[in-house]
C-alpha cells in the first residue's frame, strides 16, 4: 500500500507557524502587554525572562520574530543560562540592568543568545562570567545591538588543544562573530590571561566578520587587556575585530583601553581596531597605550590595510617590535572593486611609536602586488607630531618604494621643531613628506593645502574633521611655542607657558 505524505502549502505553513507561535506565547500567563511595539510584553523578573526561553524554544525557527519585549525594572536575580539559542524579536532595556552569572562547563552555553537576528538596546550587564567567549554568539545580518554597556568580571574560555596540558584562550565581549550592527555600545570589562596558553585570541566588540553589512559605530572600549605569554604562544588580539577581513565599517569609535603583553610570544599580530581591513575606518580615536614587545606586525588601526583609514587620531604610546605604525602596519596597493580604496587620509598622530625594523606613524611597510601593476595605495593630507624609533611618517626602509607609481603620497607633514628626525628613509620629499615649522602648521596655515577634511582654529594644529569638539583632542593639539624669525633659530627656546581650559 502506497503511503502519501501530507505536504502543506505555503499558505498552510504560515497559518500553522503563526498558530504555534500564538499558542507558545499565549501559554505564558504572567506577561503583561500584547507584544507589539506600542505595547510590548513586560519583563519584571527573572521568571519573565525564563518564560522568554520557553517561548523561544517553542517558536523555532521563527525565534519570536517581530515580537517586542521591554524591561520594566532592573533584573537583580542573576541569569545563569542563555536566554535562547536564537532570537529574532526586540528586547528593549529602557536603561535598566541585567545581572549575569554564567559559568557553564561548555563555553558556548555562556552567552545571552547563540544566534541573534533581532534588536536589543539600552541594557547594562553586571555580574560575573567564566568560561566566557561572548555575550552574543553570532550577530547575524540585520541583527542590531545598541546602547549596551558591559560591566562584567570576565574570565575567558580555556579550551584544550588536543595536546596534553595545552590550552587555547578565546574571549570576546560583545559578539564572537558580527555581520550586523553594533552601535553606541560601551565596554568597561578587562580581559586578563594570567595562565600562559599555546594560543590566545581576544576581541572586544567582536572576534570576526567577513560581511559588508558589518558596522561598528559610536562604540567605546574602556577595558584593558593583559596577557602573560610563553615563548611558543601564538597571539591574535584586537579591540574591535580580530578574525577575518573588515569589509564593513568602523565609525566614530574610541579605544581608551591599554594592552600589556608580558613575555615574548612566538607569533604576535595586534591591532586596536582591525587586524585586516578592506572596508572603512573613519573618525576613530585611540588613546590607549600598547606595550607589546614581540609583535610581528602592529598597526593601531589596521595591521594589513587594503581599505580606507580616514579622519582618525592616535594619542597612545605604541611599543612594538618588528613592523609598527600608529595607523597601518602594512599598506597594500590594489584595484579590487570589492574593496574600499586603499588610502590613509586626514589622520593625525600625537603618540610615540617604537619598534626595531620598519616603524613610521602613517605606515610601516608598503606592499605592491607586481602581478597587478594597476593597483594603487594613497597616503595624503596627514600630520604627525611625535617621534618614532624609525622614521616620522613612513617606516619602510626600502628606498625604491618612494619612486613606485603605485604608491601615491601627497601633503604629509610633521612638525620639525617637535620632531627632529627624518620623515622617510630618503629624508623629506617635497610635496609628499616634509617637516614644517610650528607656525607654518598651526591656525589656518595649512587650510589651502589640506582642504576641507580638517578643522582649523587659531592657536592650535588642525584636527581631523569630525573630532574637533572633543576637548581632550583640543588640548592635545594646542602647542606651546615661541615664534622664530628664521629656521636657524627655531630650536633655541628657554621656557614658555600657555593657558587653556579642558571641559570635564
Amino acid at each position: 500500500m502506497k503511503t502519501t505524505f501530507y505536504k502543506p502549502t505555503k499558505h498552510k505553513r504560515l497559518i500553522i507557524s503563526t498558530l504555534c507561535l500564538f499558542l507558545s506565547l499565549n501559554s505564558i500567563a504572567q506577561w503583561q502587554g500584547s507584544g507589539s511595539e506600542e505595547d510590548p510584553y513586560q519583563i519584571y523578573t527573572k521568571a519573565d525572562i525564563l518564560a522568554m526561553t520557553e517561548a523561544i524554544n517553542s517558536s523555532a525557527p521563527s525565534y519570536l520574530e517581530g515580537i517586542h519585549f521591554a524591561l520594566m525594572n532592573d533584573i537583580e536575580e542573576a541569569l545563569t543560562a542563555e536566554i535562547g539559542i536564537g532570537f529574532k524579536g526586540y528586547l528593549h532595556g529602557r536603561g535598566y540592568c541585567i545581572n549575569l552569572e554564567l559559568h557553564d562547563e561548555t563555553y558556548f552555553n555562556n552567552t545571552l543568545f547563540g544566534n541573534f537576528w533581532g534588536y536589543m538596546d539600552s541594557i547594562t550587564f553586571n555580574g560575573n562570567v567564566s568560561n566566557f567567549y561572548a555575550l552574543i554568539g553570532h550577530n547575524q545580518y540585520h541583527g542590531v545591538l545598541k546602547y549596551l554597556t558591559i560591566n562584567l568580571n570576565v574570565q575567558g574560555a580555556y579550551i584544550e588543544t588536543g595536546n596534553p596540558g595545552e590550552y587555547g584562550f578565546y574571549c570576546s565581549i560583545f559578539t564572537y562573530n558580527n555581520d550586523g550592527i553594533i552601535s553606541h555600545c560601551i565596554n568597561n570589562s578587562d580581559i586578563n590571561v594570567l595562565t600562559p596558553c599555546k594560543t590566545v585570541v581576544i576581541g572586544v566588540l567582536t572576534m570576526g566578520s567577513m560581511g559588508e553589512a558589518h558596522i561598528i559605530e559610536s562604540c567605546i572600549n574602556n577595558g584593558n587587556i593583559t596577557v602573560n605569554c610563553q615563548p611558543n604562544t601564538i597571539l591574535w588580539i584586537s579591540i574591535f575585530q580580530i578574525y577575518g577581513n573588515n569589509m564593513g565599517s568602523i565609525i566614530n569609535s574610541i579605544n581608551n583601553g591599554n594592552i600589556v603583553i608580558n613575555g615574548i610570544p612566538e607569533v604576535f599580530d595586534l591591532s586596536c581596531f582591525a587586524y585586516a581591513g578592506s572596508g572603512t575606518i573613519s573618525n576613530c580615536i585611540n588613546t590607549g597605550s600598547i606595550q607589546a614587545k614581540g609583535t610581528d606586525i602592529f598597526g593601531t588601526f589596521v595591521c594589513e590595510s587594503f581599505g580606507t583609514i580616514s579622519n582618525c587620531l592616535n594619542t597612545g604610546t605604541i611599543i612594538g617590535e618588528n613592523i609598527a605604525s600608529a595607523f597601518a602596519a602594512k599598506v597594500y596597493a590594489h584595484n579590487d572593486p570589492e574593496f574600499a580604496k586603499s588610502e590613509i587620509k586626514n589622520c593625525l598622530n600625537i603618540g610615540y611609536v617604537s619598534g626595531n625594523n620598519k616603524v613610521g606613524a602613517l605606515f610601516g611597510e608598503f606592499i605592491n602586488n607586481e602581478s597587478n601593476p594597476n593597483g594603487t595605495a594613497s597616503v595624503k593630507n596627514n600630520i604627525s607630531l611625535s617621534k618614532t624609533s624609525g622614521y616620522v611618517l613612513f617606516g619602510d626602509t626600502n628606498e625604491d618604494i618612494f619612486l613606485n607609481p603605485s604608491l601615491i603620497l601627497e601633503n604629509n607633514f610633521y612638525d620639525k621643531q617637535m620632531v627632529p628626525q627624518q620623515s622617510t628613509a630618503i629624508g623629506d620629499i617635497p610635496g609628499k613628506a616634509e617637516g614644517l615649522l610650528t607656525t607654518d602648521m598651526t591656525g589656518f596655515a595649512l587650510q589651502e593645502i589640506l582642504g576641507d577634511g580638517w578643522s582649523y582654529a587659531e592657536g592650535r594644529y588642525p584636527i581631523p574633521l569630525g573630532l574637533e569638539n572633543d576637548s581632550v583632542v583640543i588640548a592635545a593639539v594646542t602647542p606651546i611655542f615661541l615664534h622664530a624669525e628664521n629656521e636657524n633659530n627655531y630650536e633655541h627656546v628657554d621656557s614658555v607657558s600657555k593657558n587653556f581650559y579642558v571641559t570635564t
